[in-house]
């Protein structure tokens, strides 16, 4: 081989070893580069971050977003991450570099990148440097194909600025800078250093370019040497170039490839007891081994954060199943409560709306959500429920009750608030309480209205008329009230039952509805007494007008389980006044009914302020019988009773008298009226029964023939369960013999209740006293209950034997009573015979006894003695 040959080939070696020496530190670099491209990638395709990513995008909230994206971002060497949803709206960044960066892809980029592929990797030029950038698509992670919907997008990215270039220096030895696009390639030797050049791609265009500068002091000796060495010193010099090439070939060549062969196969063991000859390659492959260590290092620390976000994502999965648990249960719990649980915003939309309580009116959840609260349920905001929804928006709690639809829910309400205390809206709950509501209407409606008619009662007739006066008074009109009272409602009681009373109040009830007008109220104060409000009328001669025609309405007949019954109606009239109070409407009215009572009944009177005096006078006189009672005012008179065989006499009726101190006597009638309507009938009927008990007691023992004395017993009286008792008790105390006490029933009481009267009446003959039936032929009684009653004595009513001469109607009846009693083995006493031809009329008929005017009126005890004297006398005379 010629010298210049040799020194052709010398130089074609050295080219040949600064072009290897140039690629090993290419592959070198391009290592690390993709070394750190790993963090990029690993951390964009995490597996464990995509159940987290899919539940983020869901519900993005920021705790939630650091907690999945910022604790991971922080322990990476990176500089920024984006979130994005599937439009490509970013929903989550961490930016390192920059306070006020922004996303550098718009969302049409970002899905031209990213939908296609589910990896991405891509340069971006930015103000602050050459952006390099990973995306990935996030989709669930039970997902392995891919094929879902996209559900967002993940990107990260590391800034290439000088920091950057200077701390890849470090892990290389290199020179290494960044260049924009447009700066001309650097030559392949430079004063020895090798010179790389790395372009930065994004898809097919270069965004920028990485250059590297090597130190190679070994090679550009030789290659300076080679140059300036003159040609006739090659042969000189061969064997020295010979040896420099082995030694270049062992100092250089043999570690470079040892230290090429340690990076692609990627370990340090080949390197470790490697003691190079230069300190170039000793400070290369210290470098090596430094790699290999901090990648060790990173290597250990990417485990330990894969770990931890292993245990990271263990406890999010268990949270979250936690949270799917309670959500079930809440679900569950709501489905079968009878509520509406509800959420509104600020602007009162419904944000919330579920529960079992939306069954009850049929309304679905997604009709209601979305939409303004005011709207959907119909209600303005200036009504009752608008105003106190718009209170709980201003920080007030509250609660009421309002319909929606046909049904009523109890609704709760309180304000919203975040951390901070602002208001974001209103939660509540509703609950069905329509059939609460309901039972409650009712028992209103119950505690206002009469249980029989319908008809108000005293206290919603109190209230309406409380209304109705604060409105007369405010338009300068009057009101007028009518008070009516049934006249001899008792008798049909006492006569037909309870049950014939209660057709006939319904039937009244009927027929008076059927006169009122507009503007008038019908109210059942309770019996026989019902009262009615008239308002809007022109003059007081309207209110007359109906009073007229009600009062003849009431006169027409009943008809009563296939019975004729008339009935009347005593009525009272009141006008109020700009000071008129209820009470006094209602006082006025009642005073003025009782005077038409008093005027004959079956007419309507209209209330002055003279009839007040005449209330007064009534109420002194039961106060003064109060006190008559107490003090034993009150006297007997005794009226015979005499056979119509012989004339003598066989009995007494005791009956009571009044001799009032001031007022002088007392019409029984009067006294006895208002003895029943204070009460004190049974305290006066007791002192009747005792009082005659003991008088007949003293004059049977002094008569030759004992006498018998008859007492009325009242309603009152026979209804108390110890009348058997206390009877017992005054023939003890009278010493009276229980066959000279008559007792005297009317025929409606027994007819009220003809079981329990016939127990009565057992118990009472049980004693040995005699039982008659008073006023008989007024009522409605039957053979066949009358023959079932231990009785001993019918007395015919006066009103049929007042009159029987002149009808023969009433002498018929009177005959009929007589063959009856006859029939059922009973005596027969006539009342109020006045005539000798009624006593001729009725001896006639066979009626064994009979009392009167005509035998006597009623005598005082003195006088009766008399007449026990009197006839004694003529029995001696006989």
């Amino acid at each position: 081989m010629g010298l210049y040959s040799w020194q052709a080939q010398q130089q074609h070696d050295l080219e040949r070893a600064t072009q290897i020496l140039k690629s090993e530190e290419r592959h070198r670099a391009q290592g690390l580069l993709q070394l750190m491209d790993n963090s990029l990638k690993n951390f964009s395709e995490k597996e464990s971050l995509q159940t987290e990513l899919v539940t983020y995008l869901k519900h993005p909230t920021a705790t939630m977003g650091d907690s999945l994206l910022g604790t991971a971002f922080e322990k990476t060497d990176l500089d920024a991450v984006w979130a994005f949803d599937d439009q490509g709206q970013v929903i989550y960044q961490r930016v390192k570099y920059s306070q006020t960066a922004t996303s550098p892809l718009t969302p049409t980029q970002l899905r031209a990148r990213l939908s296609m592929t589910r990896l991405a990797h891509f340069f971006v030029e930015t103000p602050e440097g050459v952006l390099e950038l990973r995306g990935a698509t996030i989709h669930p992670t039970d997902d392995v194909i891919r094929a879902s919907p996209i559900g967002g997008f993940l990107l990260v990215g590391r800034l290439w600025n000088e920091a950057t270039c200077q701390q890849f220096a470090k892990l290389t030895g290199a020179e290494v800078s960044l260049s924009p696009t447009e700066h001309p390639p650097l030559p392949g030797l430079d004063k020895g250093k090798a010179n790389l050049e790395i372009p930065l791609r994004s898809d097919d265009e270069i965004v920028a370019h990485l250059h590297l500068k090597f130190p190679m002091p070994l090679l550009t000796m030789q290659q300076e040497a080679l140059r300036a060495t003159p040609l006739w010193l090659f042969g000189f010099s061969s064997a020295l170039i010979l040896v420099l090439t082995i030694a270049l070939y062992h100092w250089v060549s043999a570690p470079l490839k040892l230290l090429t062969s340690c990076l692609r196969a990627d370990t340090s063991s080949p390197i470790e007891s490697f003691q190079p000859d230069t300190q170039e390659v000793y400070e290369l492959a210290g470098m090596v081994r430094e790699f290999f260590w901090q990648r060790q290092i990173i290597q250990q620390d990417r485990d330990l954060l894969e770990r931890r976000v292993g245990e990271r994502t263990v406890e999010l999965h268990s949270a979250m199943s936690s949270m799917s648990e309670m959500q079930a249960r809440l679900q569950a719990v709501l489905a079968n409560l009878p509520v509406v649980v509800f959420a509104l915003d600020e602007k009162a939309n419904v944000t919330f709306f579920e529960g079992r309580g939306m069954q009850s009116i049929g309304i679905k959840s997604s009709k209601v959500v979305g939409r303004s609260v005011f709207r959907r349920f119909h209600f303005r905001e200036e009504s009752e429920h608008g105003r106190r929804l718009l209170d709980v928006l201003s920080g007030e709690e509250r609660a009421w009750t309002m319909p929606i639809g046909p049904r009523y829910f109890d609704v709760q309400c309180s304000p919203l608030r975040d951390s901070e205390q602002n208001i974001l809206g209103v939660i509540g709950v509703a609950l069905d309480v329509t059939d609460r509501v309901r039972f409650e209407d009712r028992l209103l409606h119950q505690a206002q209205h009469d249980a029989l008619t319908g008809l108000p009662n005293r206290r919603l007739f109190q209230d309406r008329l409380e209304q109705a006066l604060a409105r007369g008074r405010r338009d300068g009109r009057q009101v007028a009230v009518l008070f009516l009272d049934l006249d001899n409602f008792k008798l049909v009681n006492d006569t037909l039952g309870h049950e014939a009373g209660d057709i006939l109040l319904k039937q009244i009830t009927k027929r008076i509805t059927g006169v009122l007008g507009p503007h008038r109220l019908l109210a059942r104060l309770g019996g026989d007494e019902f009262t009615i409000l008239v308002e809007h009328f022109s003059t007081p001669q309207v209110v007359e007008q109906l009073a007229e025609r009600i009062r003849v309405e009431m006169e027409e007949s009943f008809q009563l389980e296939g019975q004729e019954v008339f009935g009347r109606a005593s009525i009272g009239v009141v006008y109020s006044t700009p000071n008129s109070s209820v009470g006094e409407m209602l006082r006025k009215a009642d005073i003025a009914m009782y005077r038409s009572k008093e005027e004959g009944k079956g007419r309507h009177t209209t209330f002055d302020e003279s009839m007040n005096q005449h209330i007064q006078e009534r109420l002194a006189l039961e106060s003064d019988l109060r006190h008559a009672l107490s003090n034993d005012e009150l006297t007997l008179c005794y009226q015979p009773i005499v056979s119509l065989v012989d004339g003598r006499l066989v009995g007494v009726e005791a009956l009571a008298r009044w001799h009032h101190p001031r007022l002088g006597p007392i019409a029984p009638t009067r006294f006895v009226n208002i003895a029943e309507e204070a009460g004190l009938s049974i305290s006066l009927d007791y002192w009747v029964l005792r009082t005659a008990s003991k008088q007949m007691g003293i004059w049977n023992q002094q008569l030759a023939t004992p006498l018998s004395v008859s007492v009325n017993i009242s309603t009152r009286q026979f209804q108390r369960t110890d009348l058997d008792k206390a009877v017992q008790m005054i023939l003890s105390e009278s010493q009276l013999s229980a066959k000279h006490l008559t007792l005297e029933i009317t025929e409606g009481v027994m007819m009220q209740d003809p079981h329990g009267a016939a127990s009565i009446l057992q118990r009472l003959k049980a004693l040995g006293v005699q039982i008659a039936v008073d006023d008989f032929g007024t009522g409605y009684s039957s053979m066949a209950y009358l023959s079932n009653l231990p009785l001993d004595t019918l007395k015919i009513d006066r009103s049929f034997i007042s009159h029987m001469i002149e009808h023969k109607e009433n002498a018929a009846i009177v005959e009929a009573i007589i063959h009856l009693a006859r029939a059922l083995s009973l005596k027969v006493t006539s009342e109020g015979v006045e005539t000798a031809e009624q006593a001729a009329a009725l001896r006639d008929l066979n009626c064994q006894q009979a009392q009167g005017y005509l035998f006597a009126r009623p005598l005082t005890v003195l006088q009766m003695e008399q007449l026990f004297q009197q006839q004694a006398s003529h029995r001696r005379a006989a």
